[in-house]
């Protein structure tokens, strides 16, 4: 095995370290007050192998993130061409919303006092998937339909007794098939 492979690994098992770490102090106290110093100290690290792999907290967070985007995927579904032939259903959108409503990470961002700086990375993660997934999505078609769909999401989940997930998919539901209009006319 080369030395750099060895390496590799050892860096990777060194960032998941950090990751589990972050994210076991993020679901016990607000995110946004824990420090490189803290963190460090709980996955048994010196701050400048925090730095080495991150440079900064917030490219800690933007992967942690981007990971769990990516777990909420529709990755079961041919989004594509499902997509483009406006076969998009609620069996689809129910699976996405279960699986964001169950991911705590995602959750916990979206819950927190200062969440707009979360959510707006979770935003961002999210256009890139979908632009990634749906080749024919402009930035701004994907902006405008991940804001909502994240918007009724975080509406629900701060007032989960008001609606169930299957009016919440019949909402989301409802707004993508005004968006296909387009396709479909």
């Amino acid at each position: 095995m080369s030395v750099n492979l060895k390496m590799d690994k050892r860096i990777e098992k060194t960032k998941q370290k950090i990751k589990s770490k972050y994210i076991e102090l993020m679901l016990q106290k607000e995110p946004n007050t824990i420090q490189v110093k803290e963190l460090c100290k709980q996955a048994n690290i010196n701050r400048s192998t925090f730095y080495e792999r991150y440079g900064y907290i917030d490219k800690l967070i933007d992967e942690i993130i981007e990971e769990e985007v990516t777990k909420i995927s529709l990755n079961n579904y041919d989004i594509e061409s499902n997509y483009q032939n406006s076969k998009i259903n609620k069996t689809m959108i129910k699976t996405y919303v279960e699986s964001f409503y169950n991911n705590k990470i995602l959750v916990r961002f979206c819950l927190v006092d200062n969440k707009d700086f979360y959510v707006s990375k979770i935003i961002h993660k999210q256009i890139e998937y979908s632009i990634k997934k749906l080749n024919n999505v402009s930035y701004y078609q994907a902006l405008f339909q991940v804001v909502g769909v994240l918007s009724v999401l975080i509406e629900f989940l701060n007032n989960k007794k008001s609606h169930s997930i299957e009016d919440i998919v019949d909402i989301i539901y409802d707004h993508i098939l005004i968006l296909l209009k387009d396709k479909i006319d």
